[in-house]
């Protein structure tokens, strides 16, 4: 049997004795297996030994469990053999949350009764091996060097989409910084032209060699002025007094009127509202969406997936690279997720959106992101989002993100 025909066995490290086990079994029934605790020879370089077996086979045989699900290295070789269009063949071994990718693919449970599942994969494997064996000859696959190729350039895209979100913050943090002195450039020329219209100017003074001598022509008018205006004062005192004498009001028979209350008044028939009387709304209020993004966002941040169910229609359509899943999907999603990033933070750095004619907002949102990997390794970066929410129940929903 050609080595292309092989199954390649994908595990994690912690179920390498069932591993063993079901390989050894699989052989000595007649299937053709690959694992690496039988297959790679003493000297050889481990990496790249790998690096060929799976990609020169034609299937793939991945053993779940909770510690396979966790494992990078088991999850990377299963998302090869799907793009590469190979036969996956997920074994459960141990109950587990099966990861997305593999939702639509059957598995074979081996738990309950492991001769029985050990059967069907026997069956599987040799059907898949015959017709691989009577089908044409295949262009040759990638080599070793072409797969280290392959990864470089992976590689270089990560780089590059690093430095592009590297760029995208320092730009962000750019404009920012920006806004901040323009805004203070703005308070400073206010205060300067509120203090210039309240500190009053500065008297004029006027030199006494250039003030004009006081003229002697008109000093009899002022002083006959004054006398007229001694005599008009007197007189009138004189009229008040007399007038005081003659013109007393009897003070025993004169009653105060109380004033009028408040209440008595009539109410004003003006159209014009005050800031206390305002009309009240007719319309039902949106709620705030900026308030509920963040809300999303401290959601996302785990450790538990439960409170991401109130974000979330029943149907989102599309989820990232799928068309439509619902919240099963999206929860197991998240779980795994978290279980990989235990420790998650995003800050929102900026954020639009657009309302659309059925009244969904199409939202645009950039976001930092720190998250420390259960290994321990650290990330960091900025990544760009684009979800489609709309009014369910008076709460908003996410229908769609990519």
């Amino acid at each position: 049997m050609t080595e292309e025909a092989k199954a390649f066995f994908s595990y994690s490290r912690l179920d390498a004795e069932f591993a063993l086990k079901l390989a050894k079994d699989l052989r000595n029934a007649g299937a053709a297996v690959w694992i690496d605790q039988l297959d790679i020879s003493p000297g050889d370089h481990w990496d790249i030994a790998i690096q060929k077996a799976v990609g020169g086979s034609s299937s793939l045989l991945v053993v779940l469990s909770p510690h396979s699900v966790e494992s990078e290295n088991v999850m990377d070789e299963v998302s090869y053999a799907l793009e590469e269009k190979k036969l996956v063949i997920p074994v459960l071994y141990r109950k587990c949350d099966i990861p997305l990718r593999l939702r639509r693919v059957q598995y074979i449970d081996v738990q309950a009764d492991y001769d029985a599942g050990l059967q069907r994969i026997l069956t599987q494997l040799q059907t898949h091996q015959k017709n691989i064996g009577s089908s044409p000859p295949q262009p040759p696959r990638a080599t070793t060097a072409e797969w280290d190729m392959a990864q470089a350039r992976a590689a270089a895209h990560a780089r590059e989409r690093e430095e592009a979100e590297k760029a995208a913050q320092e730009r962000l943090a750019r404009e920012a910084a920006e806004r901040q002195a323009a805004a203070h450039e703005q308070r400073h020329v206010q205060e300067q032209r509120a203090n210039q219209t309240h500190t009053p100017a500065p008297p004029r003074t006027v030199p006494a060699s250039a003030q004009p001598a006081p003229s002697k022509k008109w000093l009899p008018w002022a002083i006959g002025g004054s006398v007229v205006l001694i005599l008009l004062i007197a007189l009138i005192a004189t009229q008040s007094h007399k007038s005081s004498n003659t013109q007393q009001p009897d003070t025993s028979t004169t009653t105060t009127a109380p004033a009028p209350s408040p209440k008595a008044q009539p109410a004003s028939t003006g159209s014009t509202a005050t800031s206390d009387q305002q009309p009240p709304s007719t319309g039902t209020a949106r709620p705030d969406l900026h308030q509920w993004l963040q809300d999303a966002m401290n959601a996302s941040q785990g450790p538990s997936v439960e409170p991401l169910r109130d974000f979330f229609d029943d149907t989102v359509s599309p989820y990232y690279s799928f068309s439509s899943v619902g919240w099963n999907e999206i929860a197991a999603d998240k779980r795994a997720y978290f279980t990989r990033f235990p420790e998650i933070h995003y800050q929102l750095l900026s954020w639009k959106h657009t309302p659309q004619s059925d009244g969904s907002e199409e939202i645009e949102c950039d976001v930092q992101y720190y998250e420390i990997r259960k290994d321990g390794v650290a990330a960091r970066g900025v990544t760009h989002s684009q979800m489609t929410v709309r009014l369910k129940d008076g709460h908003w929903k996410i229908a769609g993100i990519h």
